[in-house]
Order: C-alpha cells, then sequence, then structure tokens
C-alpha cells in the first residue's frame, strides 16, 4: 500500500485498498483519503466507518453504517454485522442474535477488526464482559453462539478474553486447558495489537503464575514485538512494560519512559494515543503524581463512557477517587468510588480494585464502611459459605472479597521503595537525569519551558534532599542510590 501510494498511481492504490479492505485498519497506515472516495461499495464503507469510529467521529460513522446496510453486493451483510460489533450503542446480546440470524443463512462469518489499539481481548473494539458474567448455563449458550457461526480466529479472540476476565474476577481455577493452549501457543502472523494483548493477559498471569514457562512466554512475546517495526507498536508496548515494571526494579526505567512521554499528555485523545494515555496515568498514580494523572484520567473518561469500555471506565473512575483521597476531597472520592462500582455492576470486576496499595486499600475500607453504614438492613456476610465465584455473592461478600485481596496484594503493588531519605519528586528526577545529561540551566528552561528561577529552586530542592552541594555530588550520590545507571 505504502509504495503504491508513493508510486502516484491512485488507481491501483484503490483497488488495492478495497480488495484488502479487511485488513487495512490493522495496518497501521493511513488512509484518510477513503472519505473523499465516492464509492458505494461494502469495502468502501467499512474502511469509511472504521476510520471515523478511530476517530471518534460518531456522525461519520453512523452515515457509513446506515450506507452498508443498504448494501447489495456479496459481502454486504458480513460488513454489517462488524460495524454492528463496532457500534457502541448495538448491545452485546441484540449482536448476538444478528449474528446467529447471519449464521443460520449464510454459515461462518468472520469479523475483522476485533482489538482496535487496545491491549485487552476483553476491552478491545467491544467491551465483552458481558459474554461471561452470567450463568453458567447462559455463559455456554453465549459461547455455543460465538464458536458455532464465527471462525477459529475469532473463537481464539473468545477463549482469550474469557481468561482475562476470569483473571479479573477471581476466577483463575475455572479456567480451562483449551485456554492455557491459546495463551501460550506461539502464532506467527498475527497483527501486532493482538501480540501486544498476549503480553499484557502474560503479565497478568505473572501476578498468580510467576514460573519459568510464564517467564518464558513473556520473553518470547517481548522479542516477537520487538521485530514490528511500526512506530504506535513500539509506543504502545513500552507503556505495557512500564506499569508492570512498576512491581519490580523497573523504577528508573519507568520515570525514563514517563519522561519522555510527557509531551503526549497534552495532545487530543484519539484511537492511536489512548492507550498509551491511559498507561501514562496509570504510572502516575502509582507513582504518587496525582496532579499529572487526574487532567488525563478526566480526559479520557468521556473516551471510555461514550465508547461503553466499562472495564476501562470502571477503573478510570477508580483512579479518580485515589487521586481526589489524597488532595484531602473525601467526599468526591467517595463519589468517585460509588460511581465506580455502579459502573462495574454485574460484572464484579475484582483485580484492579486490589492493585493500589495502602491508597488503594485505605480507598476500598472507606467504601465498605459507608456501604454498611448506609445499607445496614441485609448487610450480613455468610463468611462460611462457599458461593464458587464472585459473581454469585450477595454485595456485602464481594466487597469483603476484593478487600482481602487488596491487602493480600499490597506486597506486589506497594508505592515505589524511597531510596532516599525524603522522596524526590518527579521534576527533582528528571533534574537528576538532565545533569547526568550534563544539561545546564539554561538548557533545562528550554526543554521544560520552565523560568530559570524554577528551575533553580527545583535543583536548590533536590540537593537539600540529597544532602549534597553541587552536581558531582548529586551525580554521585544518586548513583550509590540506584537513582542513576
Amino acid at each position: 500500500m505504502e509504495c503504491l501510494k508513493q508510486s502516484g498511481n491512485g488507481e491501483k492504490y484503490r483497488r488495492c485498498m478495497l480488495q484488502n479492505y479487511t485488513l487495512v485498519p490493522s495496518l497501521g497506515v493511513s488512509y484518510g483519503e477513503v472519505m473523499e472516495w465516492k464509492d458505494l461499495s461494502s469495502a468502501c464503507c467499512y474502511l469509511q466507518a472504521v476510520y471515523c469510529i478511530a476517530r471518534r467521529d460518531m456522525k461519520g460513522f453512523r452515515r457509513a453504517v446506515r450506507r452498508a446496510a443498504e448494501g447489495t453486493d456479496e459481502k454486504a451483510e458480513e460488513v454489517y454485522l462488524n460495524l454492528l460489533y463496532m457500534d457502541p450503542e448495538e448491545t452485546l446480546e441484540d449482536w448476538l442474535e444478528q449474528l446467529e440470524s447471519y449464521g443460520k443463512r449464510n454459515g461462518r462469518a468472520r469479523i475483522y477488526y476485533m482489538i482496535g489499539n487496545s491491549c485487552s481481548f476483553l476491552c478491545g473494539i467491544r467491551d465483552l464482559s458481558g459474554l461471561f458474567c452470567v450463568l453458567k448455563k447462559e455463559e455456554r449458550r453465549r459461547a455455543r453462539i460465538w464458536k458455532e457461526y464465527l471462525g477459529e480466529e475469532e473463537w481464539a479472540f473468545y477463549l482469550l478474553a474469557q481468561m482475562e476476565y476470569y483473571f479479573e474476577i477471581n476466577r483463575q481455577d475455572d479456567i480451562e486447558d483449551e485456554n492455557w493452549r491459546y495463551l501460550f501457543t506461539v502464532r506467527t502472523g498475527e497483527n501486532w495489537q493482538k501480540d501486544l494483548a498476549k503480553l499484557s493477559l502474560l503479565y497478568m498471569l505473572r501476578e498468580s503464575y510467576s514460573g519459568e514457562r510464564t517467564a518464558d512466554a513473556i520473553e518470547q512475546q517481548k522479542k516477537i514485538l520487538r521485530w514490528e517495526d511500526h512506530p504506535l507498536c513500539r509506543k504502545s508496548m513500552e507503556a505495557v512494560m512500564s506499569v508492570y515494571s512498576l512491581q519490580g526494579e523497573g523504577r528508573e526505567q519507568v520515570l525514563r519512559w514517563i519522561y519522555d512521554m510527557r509531551s503526549e499528555s497534552v495532545l487530543e485523545i484519539n484511537e492511536e494515543n489512548y492507550l498509551v494515555l491511559w498507561y501514562l496515568a496509570k504510572c502516575y498514580v502509582h507513582l504518587n503524581q496525582y496532579e499529572k494523572a487526574e487532567p488525563i484520567l478526566q480526559r479520557l473518561l468521556p473516551c471510555f463512557q461514550n465508547y461503553h469500555s466499562t472495564r476501562f471506565q470502571a477503573e478510570a473512575l477508580f483512579l479518580l477517587a485515589l487521586v481526589n483521597r489524597e488532595e484531602g476531597k473525601k467526599n468526591q472520592s467517595l463519589r468517585y468510588v460509588i460511581e465506580s462500582f455502579v459502573i462495574t455492576g454485574n460484572f464484579r470486576y475484582v483485580r484492579f480494585y486490589t492493585t493500589y496499595g495502602i491508597c488503594g486499600c485505605e480507598t476500598l475500607d472507606e467504601y465498605a464502611a459507608w456501604m454498611s453504614t448506609n445499607f445496614q438492613e441485609g448487610w450480613r456476610q455468610k463468611k462460611k459459605y462457599n458461593y464458587g465465584n464472585v459473581l454469585r455473592m450477595p454485595e456485602a461478600d464481594y466487597i469483603e472479597t476484593f478487600r482481602r485481596l487488596a491487602r493480600k496484594s499490597r506486597k506486589y503493588y506497594h508505592e515505589l521503595p524511597q531510596e532516599t531519605d525524603e522522596k524526590l519528586t518527579m521534576m527533582e528526577m528528571i533534574m537528576l537525569q538532565n545533569i547526568s545529561l550534563g544539561m545546564t540551566n539554561a538548557q533545562m528552561c528550554r526543554e521544560l519551558n520552565l523560568k530559570l528561577p524554577t528551575v533553580k529552586g527545583h535543583l536548590y530542592s533536590l540537593y537539600k534532599k540529597l544532602g549534597v552541594n553541587s552536581r558531582v555530588q548529586a551525580l554521585v550520590k544518586g548513583r550509590e542510590k540506584g537513582l542513576l545507571q
């Protein structure tokens, strides 16, 4: 496509794009010229719809969907089914009915673009939590429809999404051998978004199963992704690795990544950068940089809400609760926690609530206290009763479950250890990094867009906390304490 585009042969380029319309959105290439085409074919409608939804242009998306619904070529029905899959206003139950109806008439369908630029099988272009948060009989019915009327690739996607959801609600023991086989099977020819989602799932797995097999699989996925030449892939991979590095010895790597990404936080949110911004906000929260996390979260929240990304929306609300709590806004914090659990609803997410250390534990404790005070009637826990999983538990037992897990996992998701007697702020760490690069005060002013007195103030604070009087001493002390390589 790139070669044809550069050759200037517009007709061949157009023909190539329309012949390969199912692949184009996953290639990571620019194809904005499709919006100028006066073409009523199903292929053109599909490309225009995906281009619009990636840029949050819902009016344009709706126009393309209407044209696709009126299509008469051989792929019209399948294209329309794909666009309904991407439509945030189409419920999952209604879409499964559409799929079953299509399958009975035409046989198996394909879903061309399931993950988008997400790194989650569960919450890609569509949040699939609704497939799994139901009674076992209904879950089997939905799985049957999915497997019977979609292909092998879609079934693999289903199994990995199910695995991710089971991890999310603490049902690892219910994961079957078929799911594990798909996770640990190295598949060549996947698009990088799926490889990245598998890497993220493996990192999630590492928290419970930290053996050699998991470690080897993580390294294999990283190796596959490093061969990918697309800049968005590299940026997204670094984002995922940075968050999970907070559990280990990756503090300096995280700080370096955040420093490199500082300009991203002011960009307009779109399909290509929301993942990086999401992980940037999560890193800021883990690093106690709440004032930097809050504006990003406030901008991401409408995006998750409008596109019905339930899993991400619930976590973003919880993060805003942590931010407001640390800023002393207890009432606002409680409001965000309540909203988060309202969004979670029957999905009964557990895991992400347990991954934010002491602040997360105390926020959950305050929510539990508020619930027990305001809903005293029926607020009784049956601690000796085995419900099997959180989907069957009364509210009180569900809340007690993630509180217990949050306390247990604090050792994995603690605040970063303080290597100095007094914790350095993010700006002081940046100053130390700049000193190690040999930058002058004037260069720091230009690089950070700060005035000279502000830079000197941060340097003074850095020297004071390290107990030094010069740049050379700061470098020596920084290396001694592991703050610099």
